[in-house]
């Protein structure tokens, strides 16, 4: 992924590129600096005036010289700073997508071994069923009953169900329609005794 101050690499480029520039720079000057000097003397010396500068040519160089160099060293810390912050940015941005996708990966696998997990549990609660199945199959034909007289028995026991449902569903209709007419026969006693 691109990094968010790709302006700061561009930036630093630019240090880097004007640290080059100073350093040229510099030394240009202190060269110039020296050549200069040395002409000076030479003029003066054609002159018959016998002027000995000493180590000024020298020492005159080491101002161009000295700016220059650290001149340089500030400008390329500047711009590889600036190149290492950029680099740190982008490698944390593919670390962090890097870190996303084994963590969906992860997610999957769980849910994964929580589907085999409950299949595995379906599956043992399914051939418990059937060994029910089997064992009450077992005990009915040992007490006489065919699978048809077990299957009768059952509809005779759910229609003694339904039948006493429908029983105390009648009972309940009864006694509203009951309190239904006491609440009737006191409306109408309260209103005789009104009337007198």
């Amino acid at each position: 992924m691109k990094s968010r101050y790709s302006g700061l690499r561009t930036i630093g480029t630019l240090a880097l590129i004007l640290a080059w520039v100073v350093l040229i720079l510099g030394i240009v000057v202190g060269v110039a600096t020296w050549l200069g000097l040395n002409a000076v003397q030479s003029m003066l010396n054609g002159f018959d005036l016998s002027v000995r500068l000493g180590p000024l040519p020298i020492l005159g160089v080491l101002p161009g010289l000295l700016w220059g160099i650290l001149g340089f060293l500030v400008y390329y810390a500047i711009g590889k700073t600036l190149h290492l912050l950029v680099d740190v940015d982008e490698r944390t941005i593919q670390l962090s997508a890097a870190a996303a996708q084994p963590a969906a990966a992860e997610d999957a696998g769980e849910v994964s071994g929580e589907m085999k997990r409950q299949a595995k549990l379906i599956a043992a609660n399914l051939e418990a069923t059937q060994d029910i199945q089997r064992q009450l199959a077992a005990i009915e034909t040992k007490m006489g009953f065919t699978p048809s007289t077990a299957i009768a028995a059952g509809a005779v026991v759910a229609a003694a169900d339904s039948a006493a449902d429908a029983a105390s569903d009648a009972s309940a209709d009864a006694s509203e329609a009951a309190a239904d007419a006491k609440a009737a026969a006191a409306d109408a006693t309260e209103a005789t005794d009104a009337a007198s």
